[in-house]
């Protein structure tokens, strides 16, 4: 990709713009062990262009998390017993936040605590409403983050549910979220398919099934293909099993979103395909680069690129960005912080400002 083509996906800056015209974006994560993954998320996003960022953490690392954001503002939820810190009110419901909640949301969620011989989120103390209440707090939101630093837990299933159930919002899931998501999907393919009237109930085959049209994330025909997956290959092996599919295309096709391959050639698969990029070096296998990527890609979606332009431009802008900090910094010292740090520069050169 040269950079004329590069330049063709970034979203333009209308000359009289205020910020939040340029894009705002919701980032969830974060855990006491991992709060740096959701501040370099947030940092990322900021570096990329979006007009106002906004880091929603749990209860407790909110100070450790804006001690590093100047410009992001932190918001700490109040913490839960489970999953290390994770936050109590990444709980129950917010199906006011948007539309077209993915089938039988709510059952797969009590399947899941009923497997871990838990009660229903209800049951274990998460304040209703959390996504719904963060939306209506920072009044305006373009799209969302949600995963860099978050560990699993009852809680933070449910905002998965939640953040999917937004419809109108275009959602980026990485790192934590992304194991929560095979969680998701194993429940939904053990949901018994409906049975025709006047038809016995059939045995389960002992193969299991194709994966079923209902694994689509967003199933209303508007919302389809606005969320976006980045796993690397191990996270990618985790969706595969839990969904059933062969491959990464397959699972595209059958979330009907975005999937962002990490690995030394990055490669989208998109409902139109796949493009491979050659960007990047292998300076960019350090901690904390995949969170960098994800707050690029939902920067640029807050600024009103589409899934695809997102996607794509995220990856090329990661490497280029990974190539500068490696020339500054060397092979072995770079990390995830320089690749933010190298972001203004190649963005000078794509726009030729």
């Amino acid at each position: 990709m040269d950079n004329d083509q590069l330049a063709a996906l970034l979203p333009p800056i209308a000359p009289n713009a205020h910020k939040y015209q340029r894009g705002s974006l919701l980032v969830m994560g974060g855990s006491k062990r991992y709060v740096g993954a959701a501040v370099l998320a947030a940092q990322a996003a900021a570096r990329t262009g979006a007009g106002y960022v906004s880091l929603a953490v749990p209860d407790g690392v909110e100070a450790r998390a804006q001690a590093h954001l100047l410009t992001v503002p932190v918001i700490g939820l109040p913490a839960s017993a489970a999953g290390d810190g994770q936050s109590a009110a990444f709980g129950q419901s917010a199906s006011a936040a948007g539309s077209g909640q993915p089938p039988s949301a709510a059952n797969s969620n009590q399947q899941l605590a009923a497997s871990n011989g838990q009660q229903p989120s209800a049951a274990a103390g998460f304040p209703p409403q959390a996504l719904e209440t963060l939306i209506a707090q920072l009044k305006h939101v373009d799209a969302m983050l949600y995963g860099p630093g978050v560990l699993e837990g009852q809680g933070n299933q449910q905002l998965l549910i939640d953040c999917l159930a937004a419809a109108d919002l275009p959602l980026v899931l990485d790192a934590g979220a992304l194991p929560l998501l095979g969680q998701w999907l194993q429940a939904q393919r053990a949901q018994p398919e409906p049975q025709a009237q006047g038809h016995e109930p059939q045995s389960p085959p002992p193969v299991p099934p194709a994966p079923p049209a209902s694994l689509a994330l967003r199933p209303s025909p508007g919302s389809a293909w606005t969320v976006i997956l980045t796993p690397h290959a191990g996270e990618l092996a985790v969706l595969l099993r839990a969904s059933g599919c062969a491959d990464a295309a397959a699972l595209a096709k059958a979330l009907q979103a975005i999937v962002v391959l990490k690995g030394p050639e990055t490669v989208v698969y998109h409902q139109d395909g796949q493009e491979r990029s050659r960007s990047g070096t292998v300076g960019l296998a350090k901690a904390g680069s995949g969170d960098v990527l994800a707050g690029i890609i939902a920067s640029l979606l807050a600024q009103g690129a589409t899934p695809g332009q997102a996607a794509m431009a995220g990856v090329e802008l990661h490497g280029r960005a990974g190539c500068q900090a490696m020339a500054k910094k060397s092979l072995r010292a770079m990390i995830a912080r320089d690749i933010i740090e190298a972001i203004p520069d190649v963005l000078k050169l794509v726009e030729g400002v």
